[in-house]
């Protein structure tokens, strides 16, 4: 009998061993942060209004003023008052590694939610709504997806356009080639050079990037929305406690309406009101206390 409870006992330590050994390692960036006195947020370079360098070479964009204020709140959480933010740019492609390393503690940049990511990261409350459209040359005579048969788009690699992009043409049977790009930036001279019809992607980048186009005139964004989608801040997994402050601070700011005024300042003029589901989007979020 003594050695069956030994023998039982011996099996349930072994079950509960991988479950001890994810407690520890849980909420690591917090303890991370907690050393280092930092945030490490990661952002993108080009992907304004959410995310880039402005003229003075520093980050900016909604994304990164809304993670701004988030380092803030885990610096009073943390009793760390000159809390530092640590900027490293992302791209498409090494932003989920580099949140799964912990080379960075919060990707705030232009992320959509997906199941697939959500198998390597976990994500913060939704900070905007996604709308994929095209990026055209004003005579090329496209409108809609329907007028691409035949010829080729350019997707930016490591993006969620590819998929439903894909989705819609399996779909609608549309032949269209498809040639990737790093991102927002190459799309457009990949448009602009004409080694591609058409540039997909979510409209407000899209926006951003016809803003800063010397050839502004000659372009356009048409279509009808490809996609809706969530965009979200990224934190590694098993950091419950990082992601309660993130979406804590969000929650907060849509209650007294700092984060509508951030989304007003950015995002609006790019042709993306506040109303319709986004509004529902924040007013769902706004968890009060």
């Amino acid at each position: 009998m003594f050695i069956r409870k030994i023998s039982l006992l011996a099996a349930i330590v072994t079950t509960l061993l991988p479950t001890m050994a994810r407690a520890q390692d849980a909420d690591t960036a917090l303890k991370r942060i907690q050393q280092t006195k930092a945030v490490t947020i990661g952002f993108r370079e080009s992907a304004a209004p959410f995310a880039y360098l402005d003229e003075g070479r520093q980050a900016s964009g909604y994304s990164v003023a809304i993670c701004n204020r988030i380092a803030q709140e885990i610096g009073r959480k943390l009793n760390i008052p000159h809390i530092e933010i640590r900027y490293v740019p992302v791209t498409p492609q090494t932003r989920i590694p580099l949140i799964a390393n912990g080379t960075i503690d919060i990707e705030c940049g232009t992320t959509v939610n997906s199941l697939g990511r959500q198998e390597q990261v976990d994500f913060s409350y939704a900070v905007a709504l996604a709308e994929g459209r095209l990026l055209v040359k004003k005579n090329s005579g496209i409108q809609d997806l329907s007028d691409l048969n035949g010829k080729i788009i350019a997707l930016a690699a490591g993006t969620t356009a590819e998929r439903y992009v894909r989705a819609v043409l399996d779909r609608t049977k549309i032949n269209v080639r498809v040639l990737q790009v790093r991102d927002n930036a190459e799309g457009l001279l990949a448009v602009n050079s004409r080694r591609v019809d058409a540039f997909v992607n979510d409209a407000v980048l899209l926006g951003g990037v016809l803003r800063t186009a010397q050839n502004k005139d000659d372009l356009a964004i048409v279509g009808k929305p490809l996609s809706f989608e969530q965009v979200a801040f990224m934190v590694g997994k098993n950091n419950s406690g990082l992601l309660t402050i993130i979406n804590g601070t969000i929650a907060r700011m849509l209650a007294s309406g700092d984060l509508h005024r951030l989304y007003d300042q950015w995002i609006t003029p790019y042709g993306v009101p506040i109303d319709g589901a986004v509004d529902a989007l924040f007013k769902i979020e706004a968890i009060a206390e």
